[in-house]
């Protein structure tokens, strides 16, 4: 399994990813935001982890981070 093999910072920098392709278009849909979810869950990616990944990456596409 590809999440037990992955130290967690690599897991982490993978939901960024998936962030900021997710925030290409400038915006962040709310089923693009789900399956992201899903994905960190798989991974046990801590909520707080998750929260912070995805302040980062809309911070750094410029876009609201309160919704």
């Amino acid at each position: 399994m590809i999440g037990k093999k992955l130290l967690y910072q690599s897991k982490i920098k993978l939901i960024e990813i998936l962030f900021s392709v997710a925030c290409v278009d400038r915006e962040l849909d709310i089923k693009e935001l789900e399956a992201i979810r899903k994905i960190a869950n798989l991974f046990n990616v801590s909520h707080k982890d998750f929260i912070d990944a995805k302040i980062k990456v809309k911070q750094a596409f410029e876009l609201k981070t309160v919704e």
